[in-house]
Parts: structure tokens; C-alpha cells; sequence
């Protein structure tokens, strides 16, 4: 745990907390590791007046912020007109806040228990055949264009088409619609950014209600044609006393699935490459399904997809995070990324180790609001890294790969590689 302390932490000279963190923000270049480094052992719970919100950023705090869901309340309506004033102009803010990132108990209790069901451990692995195919279809195009060109972009190629048409499988969405309602999701996540403004908000809105609109005929096709995909069962699904997901539940589920079901593995599909490329020593770990989950833990810990403000509360009740005193009502924002490299956690933690002995990083988030999709972004991870490894162990960067801003998120624009086998 962190010492006791009883004042706001002091802020770094030459640069405001703020400066720092809207640095990273803004930059999606920046390497964030050595500010969140700095944060921990100087600011670890600090004040920020730009975000209008304490930022977390060591293991031990941010675990406590998860984990006690009657202290740290998620940002659900009812909070988010008093957190976000323009949220009440903007229709992207209240379906977003209305999905289970937005619930918190009972209401939270209810909606986990009747979609959780459709994300068992037996369902996720029953997609595997699924995945494996997806994989090798992309990954034989990427071959394909590598032969004629001499060089692929995988992020555009691969890491990205993968997870979208595995969730567009799952969902039940045709793959002839994918072009249209994958160009949604960057302009539906306008709503996470700090840095939007109107105009973007306003794009949040409109994308939204597009989205909603397409799924609004492919819920009513599913009503009178059920089929075996996941749609299909959040329509019918009910608890033990009938109790139904209502048709804008239905929806704003749907919506939170597709825009973060296929952001996160694209991510951490990227990172994983270009970690093998930086750790060839390690690359042996994904010759076997045993070791392969380990390396991909790891891989998670080490470049978490979402490190920046990932995961957001307010406080319920005056309390103190790390001894900092915190008032009710206020906004705790919590850097995942930084937690995941905490060394009081992780001894040496900026080393990627696969055989570092498990300590339970947060990159899926802890407590209630653990993400429902974690075991199916881990399947989506490792098949497709242990193809690429079997496919092209010359595998190599043809140039250097290019990262965006991208809020929350830390992701590639372009990642172009090369192999000696192609």
C-alpha cells in the first residue's frame, strides 16, 4: 500500500499534472511509461483541474477503486448530468452511461446476470473453430499481398478485420454491413475523448443513431427468425422470473459490445507483434497452447490496449485513495496502464517476462465491472499470434510503425510488415 498522506500531492517542476497527462493524451507518439512512473512515485492519487478529477495511477489504489463498487460508483445518469453538464444535449452520453459501464448495483446485478450467460467459458471456446478460420482467411490475403508487394500493413489487414467480423459472427451481424458499421465505432467513441467538442459530440450523436436505426431492423428480423448467433439470444434472453432486457437495454448492450469488442484485440493484436519483433527470446512461448495463454497475459500487462483514463468513478461518500482525502461527488479516473507497472505489484516491471507468476493485472478491469468479453479478446489474441508466429518466424517491421492518438486507447495507424518466407 501507499504511505499515509494527509496533502494534495505536489506537482512536478516545469510541468503540471495536467500538462503531463493531456501530453499523452493528445500525443498518440508519446511513450507514456516513464511519466506514468513518474506519477506513481510523486502524484500517485493527484488532482487534476483539467479532467476535473483525482487520476490514479498505482496498482494497489486503482484495485481498491475497482473493487469497492459502494464507495467508487460507477458514472452512472443520474451522476453523469452533475460530472458532464453537456451530457444532457447529448443523446451519445446517455446511451453510453446506460450500458453496463454505467450501471451500478442493483440495476448493474440484473443486466450482468441475463446477458453474462451468453459469455460462458463453454461458448467462448465453442468459438475457436470460428476464430481459427477467420485467421486463416485474413491471414492467407496478407500472404497474398506480401508475395505481390513485398510488404503488408497487418494492422489494417489483419489485426483489425479480425475481431470485427469474429464479433460481426457472434453477433449475428451480415458481413456484407461490416464497411458501413465499423466506420461507426471510431466516431461513437468521440464520447470517451476528453478533447472532443461539439462538433464531435455531435458526430457521437448522429453515429449513434445510425447504428441504432440498422440495429433496430436486425433486432426485429431476429424476433421473427431466431437464429444461434448472440443477437438473437439477448432478444430472448430473461432471467428466472421472465425478467427481459427492454428493447433500449437491448440496444445500448449491443452498441457497448460492437465498439469495444473489436478496439481492444485490434490493439493488443498490433502490441503483440511488435513485441515479438522486440523479444524474438520469448517467441517460443507461442509454440504451445499452454504457454501461448501465459505470453498473452503478459503481453496484456506489459501494453495494456486502454492505459489512459480507462476506467472512470465518482465517490459516494467522502473517503481517501493511497491516504489522500477525497470528498464525495467528485471524479476518480483511473490509469490502467500505469497500475499494470506498478513494481510494488510487479517486480521490474517494465521487463516483458512470460514466466512472471501471475499477480492479477487490471487490463480487463476487477470487482463487478470485470469486462465480459475478457476470455474472448484472450482466444482472438492468441490464435492469431500463434499463427503469425507459424506462418512467418522471419516476420519483421518494414517500416516503422505509426501510432495515433486515440483516446482512451493507445493504438497503431499503419503497422507494415515483411517476412523472408512469403
Amino acid at each position: 500500500m501507499t504511505a499515509e498522506r494527509t496533502e494534495q500531492p505536489r506537482q512536478p517542476a516545469g510541468a503540471s499534472v495536467d500538462e503531463m497527462l493531456f501530453g499523452l493524451m493528445m500525443r498518440g507518439d508519446i511513450d507514456p511509461y516513464p511519466v506514468y512512473a513518474w506519477l506513481r512515485e510523486n502524484a500517485p492519487v493527484a488532482w487534476s483541474g483539467g479532467f476535473n478529477a483525482y487520476v490514479v495511477s498505482g496498482y494497489a489504489d486503482c484495485d481498491q477503486v475497482l473493487r469497492d463498487h459502494e464507495v467508487f460508483r460507477a458514472i452512472d445518469e443520474e451522476m453523469l448530468a452533475a460530472l458532464f453538464p453537456q451530457a444532457a444535449q447529448h443523446e451519445a452520453y446517455r446511451i453510453f452511461q446506460t450500458s453496463l459501464v454505467g450501471h451500478n448495483p442493483p440495476g448493474h446485478t440484473r443486466l450482468r446476470r441475463l446477458v453474462s450467460r451468453e459469455f460462458t467459458p463453454r461458448r467462448i471456446n465453442g468459438m475457436r473453430p470460428e476464430i481459427e478460420r477467420v485467421c486463416a482467411r485474413l491471414l492467407d490475403r496478407a500472404q497474398e499481398r506480401m508475395r505481390a508487394e513485398g510488404s503488408v500493413d497487418l494492422h489494417r489487414e489483419v489485426s483489425v478485420p479480425l475481431p470485427m467480423h469474429v464479433l460481426a459472427r457472434l453477433l449475428g451481424i451480415p458481413e456484407a454491413d461490416l464497411p458501413h458499421v465499423s466506420a461507426l465505432v471510431p466516431r461513437m467513441l468521440h464520447v470517451v475523448d476528453p478533447a472532443a467538442g461539439e462538433e464531435q459530440l455531435t458526430d457521437a450523436d448522429a453515429a449513434f443513431a445510425e447504428f441504432g436505426d440498422y440495429l433496430d431492423v436486425l433486432v426485429a428480423q431476429r424476433r421473427r427468425e431466431p437464429r444461434s448467433d448472440l443477437l438473437s439470444g439477448l432478444v430472448s434472453v430473461h432471467d428466472e422470473d421472465g425478467d427481459r432486457l427492454s428493447g433500449d437495454e437491448l440496444r445500448t448492450m449491443v452498441f457497448t459490445l460492437w465498439a469495444a469488442g473489436f478496439e481492444t484485440p485490434a490493439i493488443a493484436a498490433d502490441n503483440g507483434v511488435a513485441t515479438l519483433l522486440a523479444h524474438p527470446e520469448h517467441a517460443h512461448w507461442l509454440d504451445a497452447e499452454e504457454t501461448a495463454g501465459a505470453f498473452v497475459d503478459e503481453l496484456l500487462r506489459w501494453e495494456t490496449p486502454g492505459p489512459v483514463a480507462a476506467a472512470r468513478r465518482y465517490t459516494a461518500v467522502d473517503t481517501r485513495i493511497g491516504g489522500v482525502a477525497v470528498p464525495a461527488g467528485r471524479e476518480v479516473r483511473l490509469l490502467i496502464g500505469s497500475a499494470n507497472r506498478d513494481p510494488r505489484r510487479f517486480p521490474d516491471p517494465d521487463r516483458f517476462d512470460p514466466a512472471r507468476a501471475a499477480a492479477n493485472p487490471l487490463m480487463f478491469g476487477a470487482g463487478i465491472h470485470y469486462c465480459l468479453g475478457a476470455g474472448l479478446a484472450r482466444l482472438e489474441i492468441t490464435v492469431l499470434l500463434r499463427e503469425l508466429r507459424r506462418r512467418f518466424p522471419g516476420l519483421r517491421a518494414a517500416a516503422e510503425p505509426v501510432r495515433r492518438r486515440s483516446i482512451p486507447l493507445r493504438e497503431f495507424s499503419s503497422f507494415i510488415v515483411t517476412a523472408d518466407n512469403r
